[in-house]
């Protein structure tokens, strides 16, 4: 969405951000540390099960059914931070800076901080592709259909890194 010839901003697609989060998934939960949550919940629950009727000895409690809501709960919680990372930011491209907004947080690109900045072509849509001087990899955000990329391409044209 164009509001200015100076000033662009854009959703990232969902098509982007999804194939995003399949490749970021992995990274965050490695299917060895939810097999080490799932484990420490088990022995969380069976360490309670076995000390709590030493001292307490009339209580009454289904320490299976407990077991299956902890295992539950840790799920839940799971899957909540799986759609955190589903959440597409937005981009906004101005003459002094590129900002990316992710929930209550942004990240400023200031042009003379920027050692790449250009526009790829992939599979699901164009890229815009922006990397710190300094950083060895390169931030990349999906453009959303409705951006002009000609006139975004002019706008970044302005402010390409001199190498």
């Amino acid at each position: 969405m164009m509001n200015t010839k100076t000033e662009l901003s854009w959703w990232v697609p969902l098509s982007f951000q999804l194939a995003e989060a399949k490749r970021e998934l992995p990274r965050i939960f490695p299917q060895v540390a939810i097999l080490r949550m799932v484990l420490a919940v088990i022995a969380a629950v069976g360490i309670a099960s076995y000390y709590l009727p030493m001292r307490i000895p009339n209580l009454e409690f289904d320490w299976i059914r407990a077991l299956f809501e902890c295992l539950a709960c840790l799920f839940a919680l799971l899957a909540l931070c799986c759609f955190i990372v589903l959440i597409p930011p937005f981009v906004y491209v101005s003459a002094e800076k590129i900002v990316v907004y992710q929930g209550q947080s942004s990240t400023d690109f200031p042009y003379t901080e920027l050692d790449d900045l250009r526009i790829e072509d992939q599979d699901t849509c164009p890229v815009l592709v922006l990397r710190r001087r300094g950083q060895p990899s390169a931030r990349k955000f999906g453009i959303s259909a409705k951006v002009d990329l000609n006139d975004l391409q002019a706008s970044l044209d302005l402010h390409k890194p001199r190498r």
